[in-house]
């Protein structure tokens, strides 16, 4: 990765997100704060569950997210996942902003 460059890229951009490591909880909340788009994986457990979109709430048990789906349109209801179930979290990912930036609310 230092070779091809691209430590010098994430740790400008982690510089930007200006992210402090702690609980899955903390790190949610510091993501809602940002307003960046996020990609959450449930998977091995009862569900296998892929959301994306900005997070709406996060708390000590929950998370819910403007889940957009794969038309780029917004669900009506807002997606809840619980912390515990979730496997895999991706952040500042060129799908995800991509996507969320072209996403629609219909009615």
């Amino acid at each position: 990765l230092i070779a091809e460059g691209y430590m010098t890229l994430v740790k400008k951009r982690h510089k930007q997100l200006g992210l402090k490591l702690g609980s899955l909880q903390e790190v949610l909340e510091q993501l809602k704060r940002s307003k960046l788009p996020i990609i959450i994986e449930c998977k091995y457990w009862k569900s296998d569950l892929f959301q994306i979109g900005p997070i709406l709430d996060v708390t000590d048990k929950r998370l819910t997210i403007d889940h957009f789906n794969p038309r780029g349109e917004f669900d009506v209801k807002a997606a809840v996942t619980k912390l515990k179930d979730i496997t895999l979290v991706k952040i500042d990912s060129p799908y995800a902003n991509t996507f969320y930036k072209y996403a629609k609310r219909v009615q």
